[in-house]
């Protein structure tokens, strides 16, 4: 690698950690006022305990963001050296035939690339047990709202970043537009954690709502383990983890199989820790009845045992 591509490549990662902090900070607080707005929630009000976490991780995201950029541009340097390819700018605009298509084909078989990745990659934290360990910080939130999005442990985001990016790569999608669908991404993510509960009607066999993400808050034995799809819920209908019942709302959110804590930094600790999560009894609840899913074992509560 020359030493000027390097050196464009440093500088473009402090602009755009620059400008990513900027975002992603106004973001956060201009959701927060819209959403008062909405919810005609006093400006003195003082926000819920979650939500303050949930600031945390809005806040620290973009340096977060930016190391498994570099990570990741370290992994597709590496990939390019392997595959034999010279390292210059020239390899970010893609290679191969799908890189010779029109952009709008492109994009949309980007889209469909990506979140087939995302799709496997959330499935992995649900049924790798120490995966788990991360993955259960996003899903301990027991209220669902636009901020949950970003409850993500780093770790956890690295994974979502690397499978995202690097199999496109491999695949010769253009690094630009790659990374250009990220934000599309994100915001669909954010609508499909709002306080709303949508489904799509028929649609929602193909695009994922927010009724169809909220279930997959729900406890294990409902839809836990199910609806790991990010935009096409298709994904779920043809490996089996749909699960959108009828007549029914999602309710009860969390986890069952362990306690969280609230604090951020206490919550970025919690996968290390040497003891198990405390484990609480989800058997309480009633049995969920799926619509296209087998019904998970009421004596295999776990998300773990049944994500597989």
């Amino acid at each position: 690698m020359s030493q000027s591509l390097l050196t464009q490549l440093i500088d473009l990662q402090g602009h755009t950690f620059l400008w990513l902090q900027i975002y992603s900070t106004t973001m956060f607080f201009g959701l927060c006022f819209v959403a008062g707005l909405i919810t005609r929630t006093p400006v003195t009000a003082k926000p819920p305990a979650d939500r303050v976490t949930d600031m945390y991780y809005w806040l620290l995201a973009p340096a977060v963001r930016m190391l498994a950029r570099v990570i990741v541009a370290g992994l597709l340097f590496a990939t390019a050296t392997l595959l034999g390819r010279e390292i210059s700018p020239a390899l970010f605009k893609g290679f191969g035939p799908v890189a010779q298509q029109p952009s709008w084909l492109l994009a949309i078989e980007l889209l469909m690339v990506m979140d087939l990745s995302s799709y496997w990659t959330h499935r992995l934290f649900h049924t790798v047990p120490f995966l788990w360990r991360f993955h259960a910080i996003h899903h301990s939130a027991t209220k669902i709202r636009w901020s949950t999005t970003a409850r993500v442990h780093p770790i956890n985001e690295f994974f979502n970043y690397a499978l995202g990016i690097v199999p496109a790569f491999l695949l010769g999608f253009p690094i630009g537009m790659v990374l250009a669908m990220i934000p599309i991404l994100a915001w669909y993510a954010i609508a499909a954690h709002t306080d709303w509960n949508p489904s799509y009607g028929p649609l929602s066999r193909i695009f994922a709502s927010p009724r169809f993400h909220r279930w997959h808050h729900t406890m294990s034995h409902e839809g836990g383990n199910k609806n790991f799809s990010n935009v096409f819920s298709l994904w779920d209908l043809l490996f089996g983890s749909y699960y959108l019942p009828q007549g029914r709302m999602p309710e009860v959110f969390g986890l069952d199989d362990g306690y969280m804590p609230e604090r951020y930094l206490t919550q970025l600790a919690a996968p290390f820790r040497s003891q198990p999560l405390l484990p609480n009894d989800p058997t309480s609840a009633p049995q969920a009845v799926e619509e296209h899913a087998p019904k998970t074992p009421s004596s295999a509560p776990s998300r773990l045992r049944s994500a597989s």
